[in-house]
């Protein structure tokens, strides 16, 4: 296991040097200190709990974020990294604090609404979690969503308010994340045709009865009564 593990801190520690060589090249470039923050931040926290390197990696990631932001300061995505580098730290505060200001920059942008509900969940705030997720779905952020367990919870929320247009969203977005699970195309059929989309049930009916023949039947039926 050791050695297992100091080969992957080798290649990390070689992805991280590719990183900081490119900044080199053109320290204002934005992107590239984006990509070096992202790469400091996992190897941040794959030392989370072994050794001081931790704080060394994470200060790091902290630091080309910030010049990132700096080289550009209005580009919502790079403070989505910097949320990810305080939730490595384990900084609620200053990870919430940094989503919502990057919403406040362009808050028809779906994708900060998203996050924030991925948070929100993770600290067990589901009324503020599922009030960023309305907000995520209502702006058809649906397809940035992940992982699937997130999606999954928040079918079983919007089932229960009776929300089908969100359920909708939600399994449309489950189809991509698990393409290979039959069920999840049964009822992206069922979804489709109680929403009057007659060519995507269509579709996704025979999606389903082909990951699982044991569905044609059904499959079949259902079809002839679109």
């Amino acid at each position: 296991a050791n050695a297992e593990q100091g080969k992957a801190d080798e290649i990390l520690d070689y992805a991280i040097d590719l990183a900081e060589k490119n900044v080199k090249y053109n320290s204002a470039d934005s992107l590239m200190q984006m990509q070096l923050a992202q790469a400091l931040n996992v190897a941040a926290s794959l030392r989370a709990g072994r050794d001081d390197k931790f704080f060394n990696y994470s200060n790091r990631a902290e630091e080309a974020v910030n010049k990132s932001i700096a080289a550009s300061p209005g580009r919502v995505p790079i403070y989505f990294v910097k949320t990810q580098v305080y939730l490595t730290r384990g900084d609620k505060a200053k990870a919430i604090e940094t989503l919502k200001y990057a919403i406040s920059l362009n808050e028809e942008y779906p994708d900060g609404y998203c996050q924030m509900a991925k948070i929100l969940f993770f600290y067990k705030d589901e009324a503020g979690g599922y009030g960023a997720m309305d907000k995520c779905l209502d702006l058809d952020g649906a397809s940035s969503l992940s992982p699937a367990s997130v999606v999954r919870q928040a079918v079983n929320y919007y089932l229960e308010k009776k929300d089908m247009g969100k359920v909708l969203k939600l399994y449309e977005r489950l189809s991509g994340l698990e393409e290979n699970n039959a069920e999840i195309w049964a009822n992206l059929a069922n979804l489709y045709a109680q929403a009057g989309r007659k060519e995507e049930a269509k579709k996704a009916a025979l999606k389903a009865a082909n990951l699982n023949p044991a569905m044609k039947e059904t499959a079949e039926k259902f079809i002839q009564g679109l």
